[in-house]
């Protein structure tokens, strides 16, 4: 049992089965890669040690965030009602805050993000299918959006190509849901202004013309793609 690799249904199952500050406790105790997998401005995704948990990863908020605006269990609602609703974005575990800091435990994607392909081509999984691809990406945005129902959808608001991932079927993966915002798309979804560190005054100051228009961002994913459309 000590080489065994639990999946990401089989860890759920071990959150869902034990007291929530049991399992941060055990989780608290976890060794985590000393670099992280990936950076963003506002946290670091680190995965563990360990090989029984190799399918999950953990993201940890930085000290200074650069953008002030959901916290990391507000992020971790959004992203757990998004998978629910359909979205194809990783399966969340449990969140949580400490002295140290935020933490949110998910499932790790097996795949690379758009950025990361685009600057090492080599990562491109085989079954990548241009075509398919933006067609699963505008099926994803519709069902964040809620497209055609009456209910509120969610907008991004951050959906650049560090946040598609594409796994190893050649599919986009939605990720980091940090200033995601519930609503009916009206004007002021993109306008709002938002609190940012500035590092040169070490204080945080609201800016405007921060976010951005989650179907034009996809239409600049799917540009910077098109290099991998195979003849």
């Amino acid at each position: 049992m000590e080489n065994k690799v639990f999946g990401i249904k089989s860890i759920e199952r071990l959150i869902d089965s034990k007291e929530t500050n049991n399992i941060i406790e055990c989780l608290l105790k976890v060794k985590l890669e000393a670099t992280p997998i990936n950076e963003g401005g506002n946290a670091f995704i680190f995965i563990p040690l360990e090989k029984s948990l190799q399918n999950a990863c953990i993201k940890k908020t930085k000290e200074k965030p650069q953008i002030q605006y959901n916290n990391i269990n507000d992020e971790h609602k959004i992203q757990k009602k998004l998978k629910e609703m359909g979205l194809r974005t990783p399966l969340t575990l449990v969140s949580f805050k400490t002295v140290e800091g935020e933490y949110f435990i998910m499932e790790r994607i097996k795949g690379y993000s758009v950025r990361e392909i685009i600057k090492d081509s080599t990562l491109m999984p085989e079954k990548f299918h241009f075509e398919t691809f933006c067609k699963s990406l505008d099926e994803q945005i519709a069902i964040m959006h809620n497209k055609d129902k009456m209910q509120n959808g969610i907008y991004h608001r951050d959906l650049h190509e560090g946040n598609v991932m594409i796994d190893e079927e050649g599919l986009p993966v939605i990720i980091d849901f940090g200033t995601a915002v519930e609503g009916t798309g009206s004007d002021n979804t993109y306008s709002e202004s938002v609190s940012m560190y500035n590092p040169k005054k070490e204080r945080y100051e609201f800016v405007s013309g921060y976010f951005k228009d989650d179907i034009e961002m996809s239409k600049i994913i799917k540009a910077s793609l098109k290099g991998f459309i195979k003849e």
